[in-house]
């Protein structure tokens, strides 16, 4: 028996188009027990994915960077399977292509997908269910 046949191991990150074995075992290497945060944007910092904020006095800052506060291994991860996932994912495509149709550079719209992917491996990891394409799925719901 080959070993994809036998899916009683697989990790529920495994269903996600793009993300494979080796990129789960790093992502699930990295983050470790998913209940140490308490929602998916405490993920997303820990990932180092979140947006810095430049503020001083009445000055807002608009070129607003990636924190890079998080971990590296798992940051590059994430990068690795929003990169893949923005050509196999049905709706991380959609959401891709309507970054760049904002006229967000490639490298932006690909930060977003991270984003995004991240809040969608929150949610199905903490439920303990896999990817299905036909789930109505929003970001804001954790």
């Amino acid at each position: 028996m080959r070993p994809d046949e036998n899916t009683s191991y697989r990790h529920v990150l495994e269903t996600i188009p793009g993300i494979g074995p080796v990129l789960a075992a790093s992502i699930i290497g990295q983050i470790g027990d998913i209940n140490r945060f308490r929602n998916a944007k405490a993920l997303v910092a820990f990932a180092g994915l979140d947006a810095t904020v430049k503020v001083s006095g009445q000055f807002e800052g608009t070129r607003n960077r990636l924190s890079k506060r998080g971990s590296p291994v798992l940051r590059h991860s994430i990068w690795m399977a929003a990169v893949s996932a923005k050509h196999f994912n049905p709706e991380l495509k959609e959401f891709f292509e309507n970054k760049r149709a904002q006229g967000k550079h490639t490298q932006v719209a690909t930060g977003a997908v991270a984003h995004r992917l991240l809040h969608l491996i929150y949610s199905l990891w903490k439920e303990n269910r896999p990817f299905d394409p036909s789930y109505q799925w929003s970001p804001n719901s954790n």
